[in-house]
């Protein structure tokens, strides 16, 4: 009996000397940094933190605007086109695209919260705001083309042109500035008007007729303002005009068809 209670007093100590050999050997192995310098951290730096609050703050206003801010190029760096923009998206439009001068197709609306809007916004951003009365069922009205036309010549740039849809009086104004500022080919200044960007000759015939006939020069808009009403708004889509349908022999003879309006 005392040869057993020996052997099992040696076990116990020889399993607590092992079992404190392994403690030290992983309390060793883990050992604790002098000072908090050693620590490896994950803090960042303030100015890390800054850049990252920065950087996710701009994303998240991009995201919040871009759903409804669909800005088309014109000439880069010169002219975009698109539709009404909420007050966020044309801030938006403005800071991303530098732009100088708004030209509203749609008209002064003074009373019209849209407006409003926008009139604080072009404010606020030191933007120019020029307001036009276009309407997309009939042809311009002689002092509204020229009022047109000169703001596509004369105003600070960028410009920025919309109306309400972005489709058929700014794809027609987007046009003319083909024709006009950049004196690029009828072609080229009809695509502006075409089914990819919404356009559909048949309800706004007034449009393309108009983009067919301009030209940029006096002589063509003092005919304009003799003929502009009479001038007939083709529903089917034609090329270049031919000799027969140009631009002044089709304003010099009134139109044997009503007007669209």
């Amino acid at each position: 009996m005392a040869d057993r209670g020996r052997s099992t007093r040696i076990v116990a100590i020889g399993l607590a000397i092992c079992v404190g050999f392994i403690v030290v050997s992983t309390g060793c192995s883990k050992s604790e940094p002098d000072s908090d310098s050693d620590k490896k951290s994950d803090i960042k730096p303030a100015s890390s933190i800054e850049q990252s609050t920065e950087q996710s703050a701009e994303q998240t206003v991009e995201q919040s605007v871009n759903p409804y801010v669909n800005v088309q190029e014109i000439d880069p760096g010169k002219a975009y086109r698109c539709r009404q923009l909420p007050p966020k998206g044309l801030a938006w439009a403005i800071d991303q695209y530098k732009i100088k001068t708004v030209l509203n197709l749609r008209g002064p609306n003074p009373e019209k919260s849209w407006y409003q809007n926008e009139e604080k916004v072009c404010r606020d951003k030191n933007v120019s705001l020029i307001s036009v009365p276009m309407s997309s069922q009939r042809m311009p009205k002689p002092e509204e083309l020229q009022a047109i036309i000169e703001a596509l010549r004369e105003s600070p740039k960028p410009l920025l042109i919309h109306c309400e849809s972005g489709i058929d009086r700014t794809g027609a104004v987007a046009g003319l500035y083909h024709l006009d500022a950049l004196q690029q080919d009828r072609s080229t200044a009809l695509e502006e008007l075409s089914l990819a960007h919404g356009h559909i000759r048949a309800l706004k015939p007034c449009m393309t007729t108009l983009v067919e006939l301009y030209e940029s020069s006096p002589e063509w808009f003092a005919q304009y303002q003799q003929t502009f009403d009479t001038i007939e708004c083709k529903i089917e889509y034609k090329s270049e005009p031919t000799a027969a349908t140009s631009p002044t022999s089709s304003m010099s003879l009134p139109s044997s068809t009503p007007t669209t309006n």
